[in-house]
């Protein structure tokens, strides 16, 4: 380039860049090329801009004019006695999208962290709740209106215990654990915080059809099935709308599963996510299951979402059909397929009294709240029970214990010495002794491997006084040696 901003020569790749032939950019102004405000910037500075070498990002114009983000560097040269400007310029579209795609793994990760912690601090403070209204029922036998109460507290702690389930869909690092649920109670559940994640901007409706098949999938599998489903449909309608969700049982056929070879013929419950927003050009409807790939540049999405929708849905043997027209809003068909063998009608749930006993019990726990819990229940059960507040003081507690200790119900996650280690240590000693691990995290890499063993389980927070007792009595009595 001259000092006055003119095109003396391009390489091949320079002009496949820009979009035109050789011919017609020789003898250009660069001010073509370059958006003004950039422009301006070097117009008339060229000498003194470039008397040293100079790197820089921008963006330039192409033939058809899109704008390209490159990288370039200047560098003063002479040719045939004259100055010139040697301009090195890198198309760098590429790396920056890969560069947002890393930003937006990394956002996502940290969003998941943060989930994880919220939802461990608050299903310690659910543990307590809950084992404190047990208690409450125990004292407060024969005594109805106040028993009332304590069932009310229950029942707004189950919610919230759902919330948090909620929450850590967004953070579990999982396999999924399909247990046998009923999909319209699944999505009812979900009606209070559907409707916050939408917002009042858009009417939201649900549509059970009753008595559809039961299902075998993973809850907070489906859970973020239906929250990721919304947030696209939501976001297809920015200025509002309406989203509704709702359920039916269909049979499908040979030719109705055309097209997804995983697909089975025979009885469904399909889940059905309508709005009336953008829809999905033909252009990119192809393309909307490939992981990173979105179309949500001001929103920021991750485009992780519908890869995630669609691997939850085919590990739970299911498919997905997508109905949708540019400007008329989209419908995403979710088939389940029935549970083999499952009946419509829930089992009534029903507490059965666990008996007690007079072994020793070492709790360890650094939240004091689910500390005093966890050993209040045990000692209603008329267990010996004695507590620490993290892994080196029970170390220390046992070390200098004049008690035969028969079990140790330890919180995973804790300071200066977590209950794995404890419990690996604690058994290199006492290889009979009974380690019940309890944790308020849900993602299984927190799960010590030993409780595969005989000697050991796990037990995830938020629990029960009924859920806890019955659990320690079952691993007490496990491989008890007769008499």
């Amino acid at each position: 380039i001259d000092y006055d901003g003119s095109f003396l020569d391009l390489n091949n790749k320079a002009c496949e860049l820009l979009g035109y032939p050789k011919g017609e950019l020789l003898g250009t102004h660069i001010s073509k090329y370059i958006p003004p405000e950039i422009y301006t910037k070097y117009q008339n500075r060229f000498d003194k801009l470039f008397s040293r070498d100079y790197m820089t990002s921008a963006s330039i114009h192409n033939r058809v004019g899109e704008m390209v983000p490159v990288e370039f560097s200047l560098n003063k040269v002479k040719i045939g006695g004259e100055n010139r400007i040697l301009a090195i310029v890198q198309d760098v579209t590429k790396r920056r999208d890969l560069e947002r795609q890393l930003r937006k793994s990394q956002h996502l990760e940290a969003v998941g962290q943060l989930a994880g912690g919220v939802a461990h601090d608050f299903n310690n403070i659910l543990t307590a709740i809950f084992g404190y209204t047990d208690i409450l029922n125990y004292a407060l036998e024969g005594q109805d209106e106040l028993r009332g109460y304590v069932d009310e507290i229950e029942k707004v702690a189950n919610k919230a215990t759902s919330l948090v389930q909620q929450l850590l869909t967004f953070s579990r690092n999982q396999t999924l654990d399909p247990v046998i649920l009923d999909l319209n109670e699944v999505a009812a559940d979900m009606k209070d915080m559907l409707q916050m994640i939408v917002g009042e901007n858009i009417e939201f409706s649900f549509m059970p059809e009753n008595d559809i098949p039961l299902i075998c999938a993973d809850r907070g599998g489906i859970e973020q099935v239906i929250i990721n489903l919304a947030v696209n449909a939501r976001d297809a309608m920015p200025d509002g709308g309406k989203l509704s969700i709702s359920t039916k049982e269909v049979t499908l056929g040979e030719v109705d599963i055309v097209g997804h070879p995983e697909a089975a013929p025979g009885r469904y419950s399909m889940l059905s996510i309508s709005d009336n927003g953008t829809g999905i050009a033909d252009n990119i409807r192809d393309r909307i299951f490939d992981p990173f790939f979105t179309t949500r540049e001001k929103q920021g999405g991750t485009g992780l979402g519908l890869p995630t929708v669609f691997g939850i849905v085919k590990q739970s043997g299911g498919h997905l059909n997508i109905k949708t027209n540019v400007g008329a809003g989209t419908t995403v068909e979710v088939f389940l397929p029935a549970a083999k063998g499952a009946v419509s009608e829930k089992p009534e749930s029903s507490e059965v009294a666990v008996s007690g006993g007079s072994e020793t019990i070492l709790v360890v726990e650094d939240d004091p709240s689910v500390r005093k819990t966890v050993m209040t229940i045990l000692k209603a059960k008329g267990y010996n029970v004695f507590d620490a507040s993290n892994g080196a003081d029970a170390i220390k507690k046992v070390a200098f214990s004049e008690r035969s200790i028969d079990m140790v119900v330890t919180d995973v996650v804790m300071p200066h010495l977590n209950g794995h280690d404890l419990g690996e240590k604690l058994l290199e000693e006492m290889p009979d002794l009974k380690i019940l691990y309890i944790s308020g995290y849900n993602d299984k890499s927190v799960i010590p491997k030993r409780t595969q063993k005989g000697g050991t389980a796990f037990l995830q927070k938020p629990f029960t006084a009924n859920v806890l007792t019955s659990k320690v009595r079952e691993l007490l009595d496990k491989n008890r040696k007769p008499g």
